[in-house]
């Protein structure tokens, strides 16, 4: 216990996470935000209704992961590299508009991502180019990989035919179809 931080908790000593667990823990919370854009939403409340969803309002920021396919190394070892998010704003005209570009680091995404559930979808007629963050490749949203069914950046792409990060190899001819992408809202950072 030389150099681990240690907390005192009424009697019990509480040492922190290890490097090496706290990137485990962080890798599995990049993989569960990924994996929203798999699953179907669908929030029930306690008695098993259908709780209501959030709902967009003007300014409402909404990420939507995304993988770079050229530094995309989830599920590599301890590395969860190659995870950013589009980020796309909600207009006063009911639509979403792309904001920024944003690159998920460890610390990020512990402090904004773990644990959040407000989950929105966005449009596909909302997508806006988007250019990764880590590779600059840019694009008209993402591409929905067959394989992985992870949205990668257009890194690896020529013309229409697209290849998904190293350890997937998912690969084929793009095809324009319309679908709703799910993102998250950032948790508030604001301090009260």
């Amino acid at each position: 216990m030389a150099n681990e931080l240690v907390k005192w908790n009424g009697g019990n000593l509480i040492k922190s996470p290890s490097p090496v667990e706290k990137s485990r823990q962080a890798r599995e919370a990049a993989v569960a935000l990924l994996g929203a854009q798999q699953q179907r939403i669908e929030v029930r409340g306690e008695q098993g209704q259908v709780a209501v969803s959030l709902r967009p309002y003007p300014g409402l920021p909404v990420d939507v992961p995304r993988i770079c396919a050229v530094h995309g190394a989830l599920g590599h070892g301890n590395s969860h590299s190659g995870l950013y998010a589009a980020r796309y704003v909600f207009g006063k005209d009911g639509r979403f508009r792309l904001g920024s570009m944003i690159a998920l680091t460890e610390t990020l995404y512990m402090r904004q991502y773990a644990g959040n559930g407000q989950r929105l979808t966005v449009p596909s007629d909302d997508l806006g180019e988007e250019t990764c963050p880590l590779c600059g490749a840019c694009g008209h949203g993402s591409v929905l990989c067959h394989v992985c069914g992870l949205e990668v950046c257009y890194g690896r792409s020529s013309g229409t035919y697209f290849r998904c990060y190293p350890r997937c190899g998912g690969e084929g001819v793009m095809k324009r179809k319309a679908r709703v992408q799910v993102g998250v809202t950032p948790v508030d950072m604001g301090w009260r």
